[in-house]
């Protein structure tokens, strides 16, 4: 007697290298829990504590709101401004934020104490210029000096011992200055980048005010930020671009991933000396590059690996500032002191997005042992447990076939095969695919998923010609029809459409009616074709 053959496989689409699921977005995706806040006007900063529970601070109008991060609503508000709030900063110890505003003032406040003023920089008289950067020298850890940067094209050192006069002026910039930072091994090294399209570098030791290096972004610089000693960031256009200081300013890499100008740029490093969670697949992310745009979108870059992009987001409007947590890509057990992590976006429609990724979040691990944690629960007797494990264990997933399609009869949990599988196991090659084309009544077609998996399984068993071999026009009458409706318009089925084709006019004498339409169809596909090459080149071209 002879064996059953078995079951046929579903036809699947295989997966592009850019449709499967990498490490880097599974770790992105976990920020899913959405929180939309309105203000009145755009967000103007953002910023994180640097000291846990690393609450954050949000600009809008005349006011500054502290989020707290466990409960991500508002628990003190900074309300004593009469102009329009622009920049903040935290002291490396979190204890002092400065702020500053649309009237150059600058104001030194206790952080989670509103009420307590510390001290206020007021300009003088005629130099009343907006502050759009406010920054303290977090690198070296000084407590006492703030560093300024605004319209009047000037950067300003002021002590907060004495903040009638500023310790130092550099003036080398010939347009606003929109944005300053330090490097990381080097605190005595200032970074500046303003709106005549240069990026600046002095050293704070001398003062000269010229510049050490300078480099050309090409458009006015909106943000930068230094990666290592070496390596800088800075954003301007639709693109940004990262300077090799040693190579005395050289470009080692330019990325234009944008439609819109590119507005903020945030770089995270991976805090090695808190201890992470053995076995976490997000556990190799050691740092990132979040690159903000008034196109609305947020992408994530990994300066290992070129500055290729990795995940990304999109929002309902222009992204004007973002920041994420300082430990979001440390991975706490869920009894970790450090509270949950946040990536917050400001849009210039007043809407700010808290995107939270919750203590405790873990992807599921192929353990071939996974199984018997759920046996562990059971209250049963030792004896009832050791006789029962494994009733659940599907086996590991690298083993597992998991079928999409509903009509495959492997997912149908009565076990009955479908009638051109029964065909094929009585060896009717022509039955069997005539059987997955149209239905028994023969009213309507059976779906596409269907029809290729019997001529794929015929074809891996080498009896597609064979199939169609002494058939009359009458008989293969249907697989013309299928061919002519479904097998040469779909991508899916082309390719075998057309060897099916070549088939037929091997073995059967076909109407010349239908070779017209055959000849009308073909001629119709590649005109689409050479269309859609033609649109190709010029989004390369714009691209």
């Amino acid at each position: 007697m002879s064996a059953n053959l078995g079951k046929v496989t579903g036809y699947k689409e295989p997966l592009y290298q850019s449709q499967q699921i990498t490490a880097e977005q599974r770790f992105w995706k976990t920020f899913k829990n959405l929180q939309i806040v309105k203000e009145y006007q755009s967000i103007q900063d953002i910023q994180f504590n640097p000291i846990s529970p690393h609450d954050f601070v949000v600009l809008s109008s005349s006011k500054v709101q502290c989020f707290s991060t466990k409960t991500r609503k508002v628990i003190k508000q900074f309300s004593r401004f009469k102009e329009q709030v622009l920049s903040t900063d935290f002291r490396y110890d979190g204890k002092l934020m400065a702020v500053s505003d649309k009237a150059g003032m600058i104001s030194i406040y206790d952080s989670y104490q509103p009420k307590n003023l510390i001290l206020q920089i007021r300009p003088k008289n005629g130099e009343e210029f907006p502050v759009h950067k406010v920054k303290f020298n977090n690198v070296n850890k000084d407590p006492s000096k703030v560093f300024i940067a605004g319209d009047d094209r000037l950067v300003k050192v002021f002590d907060l011992s004495n903040s009638y006069t500023p310790l130092n002026v550099i003036s080398g910039s010939d347009d606003y200055v929109r944005s300053l930072d330090f490097l990381p091994d080097n605190p005595n090294v200032l970074i500046t980048g303003s709106y005549d399209k240069k990026v600046r570098m002095y050293d704070m030791r001398t003062n000269t005010g010229k510049p050490i290096l300078k480099f050309d972004q090409g458009a006015s610089v909106e943000d930068i930020v230094a990666i290592n000693s070496q390596t800088i960031v800075s954003c301007g256009g639709n693109g940004f671009k990262c300077w090799d200081i040693a190579k005395n300013g050289r470009v080692i890499n330019e990325s234009y991933n944008f439609n819109k100008t590119v507005t903020c740029l945030n770089y995270l490093k991976k805090d090695e000396s808190i201890s992470t969670e053995a076995g976490n697949k997000d556990s190799s992310i050691t740092n990132c590059l979040i690159a903000s745009s008034l196109d609305g979108h947020v992408k994530v870059f990994d300066p290992l690996d070129n500055f290729k992009l990795k995940f990304g987001w999109k929002f309902s409007g222009p992204v004007l500032k973002t920041a994420i947590s300082p430990t979001a890509l440390s991975n706490q057990s869920e009894d970790s002191e450090i509270a949950n992590k946040h990536l917050v976006v400001g849009l210039a429609t007043g809407l700010l997005a808290i995107r939270t990724r919750k203590k405790g979040v873990k992807e599921k691990e192929d353990d071939k042992y996974a199984y018997l944690q759920s046996e562990s629960k059971s209250k049963k007797p030792q004896a009832f447990n050791r006789m029962m494990v494994g009733r659940d264990f599907q086996g590991l997933k690298t083993e597992q076939i998991i079928y999409d399609d509903k009509l495959t009869s492997a997912n149908n949990p009565t076990g009955k095969q479908r009638q051109f599988e029964k065909y094929i196991n009585q060896f009717k090659w022509f039955d069997a695919l005539i059987a997955s084309i149209v239905t028994l009544n023969g009213t309507s077609m059976m779906p596409l998923e269907v029809t290729l998996s019997c001529i794929h399984d015929l074809k891996k068993k080498d009896k597609l010609k064979t199939a169609f071999q002494s058939r009359s026009f009458e008989e293969v009458k249907p697989v013309l029809d299928w061919v002519l409706r479904y097998g040469i318009s779909d991508v899916r089925s082309c390719g075998i459409a057309l060897e099916i084709v070549s088939i037929l006019l091997e073995t059967c004498d076909i109407e010349e009616e239908y070779l017209k339409i055959l000849r009308s169809k073909l001629d119709l596909e590649i005109s689409k074709a050479e269309q859609s090459q033609k649109v190709q080149g010029i989004l390369e071209m714009l691209i």
